[in-house]
């Protein structure tokens, strides 16, 4: 961001965007193995929604774009989800499959249990696509820098939601002196209680 601010108190401000260079030359071509990790299930779901309105409102994309981005987030997180596709079709397909939970048999997407995977050293993923996805969502490291050795195409992809660790905790429950002090300062804000009122309630107590 860039910030401009005026003697007179005007202000102005810029919000710019890395370039992010397109070579289409560089094509991993076959089946793209897409990777996703997150500090917890439920940021893990929500951004396995955002990323798939995403790609289904920019059916232009290439999944080859969209893999090697995912592939330079941080991806050592505890939840984790994958999937392998040869199309954007099937990559939407397998997404919903994620989100409801109905994972097929003959794989295709795979999700980290629901406390996410122990830390502690893990093996590096090896073989197909697929054995790669199967194996990171069992905390398997990836060796990306071999696996895009030649780089690709990053693309601007949607964030992740912050989530507050405070944000979802139930809030306790109210006092009997805090709802008595909410409705005094209620009748005082509304003019109900005068001074003299107030300190006769308050001697009676």
């Amino acid at each position: 961001m860039i910030n401009s601010f005026g003697a007179g108190g005007s202000y102005a401000s810029l919000v710019v965007e890395e370039h992010l260079e397109r070579r289409p030359q560089l094509r991993r071509q076959g089946e793209q193995l897409l990777i996703f990790s997150a500090a917890s299930r439920h940021s893990l779901l929500a951004y396995l929604e955002k990323f798939q309105a995403f790609i289904a409102t920019n059916p232009s994309l290439e999944l080859e774009d969209l893999a090697y981005s995912l592939a330079q987030r941080e991806h050592r997180l505890a939840h984790r989800a994958a999937l392998v596709a040869d199309n954007i079709e099937q990559t939407l397909a397998r997404l919903r499959l994620l989100l409801t939970g109905e994972l097929p048999v003959d794989g295709g997407c795979w999700i980290s249990p629901f406390d996410g995977i122990e830390k502690g050293e893990a093996e590096t993923a090896l073989g197909a696509p697929a054995q790669m996805a199967a194996a990171y969502c069992c905390g398997a490291k990836l060796n990306l820098s071999a696996l895009y050795s030649e780089g690709g195409n990053r693309i601007s992809l949607p964030g992740y939601e912050f989530e507050h660790p405070l944000a979802r905790q139930p809030q306790a429950a109210a006092t009997p002196q805090t709802l008595f002090n909410s409705m005094l300062y209620r009748r005082i804000a509304s003019g109900e209680l005068n001074a003299e009122q107030f300190e006769q309630l308050i001697t009676t107590i």
